[in-house]
This record gives structure tokens, sequence and C-alpha cells, in this order.
């Protein structure tokens, strides 16, 4: 598969599989998040399962632990081989919280080169649990691949905390704000380099792009999302 043949497109199908199609050193620049694997909770003694505040369509968010991790280095290993020398991985997870503790995205840290962790701060979460602190936060984990590039300026006068409110209008049911994606972008890139995004979801970072004449390459496996990301694109619509 020849990167300038899908430039500016959103590709229904397997991230892995897709990618592992595209040549070495390739991308400028990744953003993405993943499905964060919240699993599913039983409803009282019966057998009726429903998922945990999130309903990605057709995917259950609901593999074993050590699966589910073992799927995300595959992923990142191949986020790094077709990243460019200097180029970042913008990678946004979250605590999960399960059986009453919480699990946190660490095997990745100890696997590839991080460069620093980013708190987004949501202001707001559906996670209404009296037994703990109202969890407000995210994280945005920022890989690079040697020295990243680094356009500096007002970007470094950023704090590692990013306040910045959800977008509880989009019809996707995780998506993040188009400034989270825009600020990775502009701080890291030029003017018509390429970003993929392995989970496009509902298409926020493609439409960062096309706002900040950058180029694209998203993947999602739900055909509903690619369709809801086109028409975003189309017509340049912020929710």
């Amino acid at each position: 598969m020849q990167v300038e043949d899908i430039l500016n497109t959103v590709i229904q199908g397997d991230s892995l599989e897709i990618m592992k199609q595209l040549p070495d050193k390739c991308i400028d620049l990744i953003v993405t998040s993943p499905p964060y694997n919240k699993g599913k909770r039983k409803v009282g003694n019966n057998q009726t399962w429903y998922a945990y505040d999130i309903d990605y369509d057709s995917y259950s968010d609901d593999l074993p632990e050590e699966e589910y991790n073992l799927w995300q280095k595959e992923i990142m290993t191949e986020c790094f081989r077709l990243l460019k020398e200097g180029g970042s991985i913008f990678y946004n997870h979250k605590p999960i919280y399960r059986d009453g503790l919480v699990r946190l995205p660490l095997n990745l840290v100890n696997d590839f080169p991080l460069r620093q962790v980013i708190i987004w701060d949501r202001g707001s979460s559906p996670d209404l649990n009296v037994n703990k602190f109202y969890p407000t936060t995210e994280w945005i984990l920022w890989f690079s691949k040697g020295k990243p590039k680094f356009n500096g300026g007002e970007f470094a006068n950023y704090k590692e905390v990013w306040r910045m409110n959800y977008e509880n209008n989009n019809t996707h049911p995780a998506p993040f704000p188009v400034e989270l994606p825009m600020r990775c972008i502009l701080s890291t890139t030029s003017e018509k380099d390429i970003v993929l995004d392995t989970f496009m979801g509902s298409g926020t970072t493609a439409l960062a792009c096309k706002q900040t004449n950058r180029n694209f390459i998203g993947i999602d496996i739900s055909q509903k999302y690619c369709d809801i990301a086109n028409e975003r694109l189309k017509q340049d619509l912020l929710f």
C-alpha cells in the first residue's frame, strides 16, 4: 500500500492489519486514543451484561487484560516502525477502574521511549461513584523517535496539564475535543506533514489536520464511525 494513495482518507478496517501494509518511516506524527478496555459488568444476579459507560458500535471493549496489553504493545510497535526519525506519538489513555481497583496503561511506558506525560483535565466525568474521588483526568503519553521535532514558541509555554472540556454533542461515545489533536499537530509538525490516527472514531484528528493544512490518514474498524468522520470532514463541522 502506497501512502500517497490513501492520504486524506478514512479507512475502514483493523488498525494493525492496515498499518502492516504501510512502508517504514512514512508518518510524521501519530495522535490516537484506543479503546480503553473498560469491560462489561453484570446487572444483578442474572446473565445480562452491558458495556460500562462506552459502547463502540460493534467493538465490545472487553478483552482479557493480558491480551489487551499485548494488542496495544503490537499497535505501538507498528506505530514506531511507521514513524519518521524525529516524529512523535501522542497516545491518549486513562486509568481504568475494575473490581474497586485502578489499572494503569504502564506496560507501554516501560517498553517505548516516553518523553512526557500530559494530563488532560476534562472537567467532568460520567463515572459517578460515591466510593472514590471524582475522576476527571486522562493521560496523553508523548513518545518520540529520537529527539522530536518541537516548534516551541507559544507551545513551550503550555503546562503539563491541559484543561479542555470533552465534546458532549458528538455521537461517538468517547471523543476528545479538536483542540487536543490541534495542540499536538501544531507543536510537532509542519504544513503538509502526514498525521496518522489508528483509532479515528468520529474524525476529530482528521478535522484538526484539515484546519491546519496537514495531511492525514485515519483508520477505524467501525463503518458507522468512518461515515460520521467523512461527513464531518465534508461539512468541516465542529460539534
